[in-house]
Formats: structure tokens, sequence, C-alpha cells
């Protein structure tokens, strides 16, 4: 059963918190639809992702906009929502070499306590973090990789050793700084690092998705994504490879991923297209 007639006279008066998991969004002005999911309702606004991005949360004013839906899909309650996708259950704990997190055997698991760092420029503020040993009272410095409350974070320093000599990592490597994976296959993880500040508000263009410039003249983005730096980590080659050349990618990437881009003058890599091609089975 579909809400659309309900939602037409009622979208502005649903109440804070109440969440819809898939949906489509029509912007009233000209009527231009997008698919979204993970729908969270403020008081004035509506907070969800575009469908194809699982990596930008959007927001948008309620009056603004039309919802449709499905009833199975509608929730009072919000729930804990994914922020990261990998498939394998890594114990919490320090992986100091490689080695070590091949084989999911923490190297040390003394107590430490985690700084977020990303905020204002990654998606999430715990994207980025510093770790300390509680004990210790001393920053973790060196080790490849931590896995800290079910979340996998690896070292920028260790990042920049291990790099592809053809699609070499250029991002800042940030002192004792480790970043979070966001999605994980049998052939590689992946992830971003944001190097522009995000805008509080104001207009979006590109860090729409789907939508893109069609509904930004009513949406704002609470934490839209600055330029990214997309990488991944090929688990057969212990290797990080920067994705942000389209002819190095199909040079490099095409007889290992199975994946062919269509380049054109600027070979720039687009990372909403990434996020499609190499984030699948979401």
């Amino acid at each position: 059963m579909k809400y659309l007639f309900m939602l037409l006279v009622l979208c502005s008066t649903f109440s804070f918190g109440q969440y819809i998991k898939e949906a489509i969004i029509t912007l009233k002005k000209d009527e231009k639809s997008s698919n979204v999911k993970d729908v969270i309702f403020h008081e004035e606004t509506i907070e969800y992702k575009d469908i194809y991005d699982p990596f930008t949360q959007l927001v948008a004013l309620k009056n603004d906009i039309d919802i449709t839906f499905d009833s199975v899909h509608f929730s009072k309650i919000v729930p804990v929502l994914k922020e990261t996708y990998l498939q394998n259950q890594l114990e919490d704990g320090i992986y100091e070499t490689y080695e070590d997190f091949l084989s999911n055997k923490p190297t040390s698991k003394e107590k430490i306590e985690g700084k977020e760092d990303g905020k204002d420029v990654f998606n999430y503020a715990n994207d980025l973090m510093l770790f300390k040993y509680v004990d210790k009272k001393q920053l973790v410095k060196n080790p490849f990789a931590i896995v800290y409350k079910g979340d996998l974070y690896f070292s920028l320093k260790r990042i920049k050793e291990l790099e592809s000599k053809d699609m070499k990592i250029t991002f800042p490597i940030v002192m004792n700084r480790y970043i979070r994976m966001r999605y994980e296959n049998d052939g590689y993880y992946y992830s971003e690092f944001f190097k522009k500040n995000r805008t509080g508000d104001g207009s979006l263009g590109a860090g729409f998705g789907a939508i893109g410039a069609v509904l930004s003249v009513a949406l704002t983005s609470k934490v839209e994504p600055g330029e990214s730096i997309p990488f991944l980590f090929m688990k057969s080659e212990n290797t990080f490879y920067q994705l942000d050349n389209c002819l190095k990618f199909n040079d490099f990437l095409e007889p290992k991923l199975g994946i062919k881009l269509l380049c054109y003058e600027k070979k720039d890599l687009d990372s909403k297209l990434l996020r499609k091609l190499l984030m699948t089975n979401l």
C-alpha cells in the first residue's frame, strides 16, 4: 500500500524521530524525483541518503518535498543505521603488522580509547581517529591496523608505505591518524579521504548523488562532503591504490577487478560513480 495521497497532505506533520527505510522524494517545485533510503524526520527537515551513495547524509526541508513509500518501510523508531559495510567480523585490538591483521590475531589487546578527529571534514567524526593507550597515556602511532568497537581503521602512515607505485597515495599523511574503512568484499577494502571542509548549508549540486542539481534549490546537506580521494586496499597484494585517474584505473585495476570505466578528456574519477561500481550488494 502506497501512502502517496496521505503524504501529499500530511508530510509536514510527521513527528520527530520517525523513520522510513526506503522512499521516493519529489521536489514540489518541478516534480523531479529520486530514490532514497534511511529517511529520518526532524522538526522542520528530513535527513536521508541517496540510494546509490551510502557515504553522504543529506537534509531536505519537509515543506519543499513530497514523499512516497510503502507502509512496510515505515517505523516510529529510528534503528541503529549502518555506517560501514564490512563482511568479516574482526576482533577488537591492535594489529601491529599486516600479517597479524590477515590472520585476525591482534598483536595486543591493551585497552585504548579513541578520539574522533573527522568532524566537519569526513562524513562522520569517527571516520578519522586518534587512539591512546589508556594505561600508558601514550598515543598509538605505528600499528598497521586497529579494530575499535567493531570498526576497522588503517594507519595513514602505513597506507603511504604500502602504496602502489603506479597509483600512488597523495592525500596528506596526518600524524598518528587512523582512517576508517567503509566497505569490504572478497578482494578489497574501500574508503575515501576528505581533504576539504564541508559547508553547513548553502547550495548542493554534486553532493546530492542521483538527485544532483535537480533538488539543489530546496535541499541542503548537513554533512555534504568536500572533495574526496577514493582509495582501496587490494588484499591479495597488500597494496593501496588511489583512485583518481580513469586511465590508470583501466590500465592497472581493470584486469584485477573486472571493471572498465568510460574515460573522458578530464580523466578524473567521480567518487559517486566509484561507490556505485565498487560498493555492491549493500
